[in-house]
């Protein structure tokens, strides 16, 4: 009978083997498909040699001016915190010497606009196309060389590589680039 538990134990610790358990005891591909049901994420098909899988989502964020002063963006972060405004993606940065900008994209964008203009803030909506990749040497390159070679033209993008994951956002100028922009990265 001792045989018997350490056998299924052991399949226990195959089938679990690679997935990592959040605090909650949720497995984080179990979250993920979610995740992706949810907010539109397509993974991409990619066949052949040298290429990787992407996952690529269309987001909403919203993009709110900033004062240049200490604790401008952590009195935003305070608010959706009491309100409990989920943030999946936020970056902001300084523009000039009086003049800062963030961009964020929450689980809720209506709720998280409602907090943002109670703070008296004046936040527009913008369309940004999220993509996550393996980490890897050039995959920014093959990525951009994509919407490239698409004729798109990219207002502003970025980047940022953490624990074995590429992700970027970009951001195009208008609708009918966007549009396109989705397409290629088939989001």
């Amino acid at each position: 009978m001792a045989k018997n538990k350490k056998k299924s134990k052991n399949k226990k610790d195959k089938k679990s083997k690679g997935t990592k358990k959040t605090a909650t005891g949720k497995s984080l591909s179990t979250q993920s498909k979610k995740a992706s049901k949810k907010q539109g994420t397509k993974k991409s098909k990619s066949k052949g040699k040298g290429k990787t899988k992407r996952q690529a989502q269309k987001l909403y964020s919203l993009t709110v001016p900033l004062e240049t002063r200490p604790g401008a963006l952590g009195q935003i972060y305070e608010a959706f915190a009491e309100e409990g405004v989920d943030v999946i993606a936020s970056w902001g940065y300084q523009m000039g010497p009086d003049q800062a900008q963030v961009h964020i994209c929450t689980k809720d964008t209506d709720k998280a606009r409602d907090v943002l203009t109670r703070l008296g803030k004046t936040p527009t909506l913008d369309k940004i196309c999220l993509v996550q990749s393996k980490d890897r040497p050039g995959e920014y390159a093959r990525i951009l060389k994509k919407i490239a070679d698409a004729g798109i033209n990219i207002e502003s993008t970025d980047a940022l590589a953490a624990n074995g994951t590429f992700t970027s956002a970009f951001f195009t100028g208008n609708d009918q680039d966007f549009a396109r922009l989705c397409e290629v990265l088939e989001c």
